[in-house]
């Protein structure tokens, strides 16, 4: 059978399925691990040789994401794209992945809670504001009509989509490290593919706080 070696430190919280295998960024956010391919019966497992690094950009890793076959890393000012499906049976040999192409674009992802893949593209939150990088690779301006109200609630506290494919991203005013703190005001924007359109809705907690953001309680 395989054997699996114990990985230090591999806490990481961002982490996505690509393919038929799970990546995570280590706690540092310079290294992207990989998992064994999935097998039926077994559990997902990690070596010290399915790693890699990406290079270029500023700063840290900042998130992952899986779009039409290829791997997505997002530094703060950087994208980039990596192609291969990683190693077999035999191991590591060094040509399972391409080295990471970067996308032409300065507007990388700030915080990886504001990430999701929708049918139209990978959306999620830069120095700019909401971006959407498209399915042909092109990073467009997605969040400029709501560019204000993104700008005044720095936190990001999550993102989803909901039954009928619209995009609800939490924001708000504070980043305090406790997501359970009920007094932080703040906002959820919802963006609807179809027809182009932001809306913004303010909501009031279990708690009573005006304007406390829902998926912060």
């Amino acid at each position: 059978r395989r054997k699996t070696r114990v990985i230090p430190n591999l806490t990481g919280n961002i982490i996505c399925q690509h393919k038929d295998r799970l990546y995570t960024v280590d706690p540092a956010g310079t290294r992207i691990y990989y998992s064994s391919f999935f097998v039926d019966g077994e559990t997902a497992w990690y070596n010290p040789a399915f790693s890699m690094y990406v290079h270029g950009g500023s700063g840290p890793i900042t998130s992952i994401a899986s779009m039409d076959g290829r791997l997505f890393v997002f530094k703060r000012d950087a994208i980039f794209i990596i192609d291969g499906d990683g190693p077999g049976e035999a191991g590591v040999t060094g040509n399972e992945y391409s080295p990471p192409q970067k996308v032409a674009t300065s507007y990388g992802c700030l915080d990886h809670r504001s990430m999701a893949v929708t049918t139209d593209g990978i959306v999620y939150r830069s120095a700019r504001g909401i971006e959407m990088l498209t399915r042909s690779l092109q990073v467009k301006w997605l969040g400029e009509s709501v560019c204000t109200t993104v700008d005044a609630n720095l936190k990001v506290c999550g993102t989803v989509l909901d039954a009928n494919g619209r995009l609800h991203m939490a924001l708000g005013v504070t980043d305090s490290g406790a997501a359970s703190q009920s007094g932080i005001l703040g906002v959820t924007i919802i963006y609807d593919f179809p027809s182009a359109c932001w809306t913004i809705a303010k909501h009031t907690g279990p708690t009573g706080v005006a304007n406390a953001c829902m998926q912060d309680l």
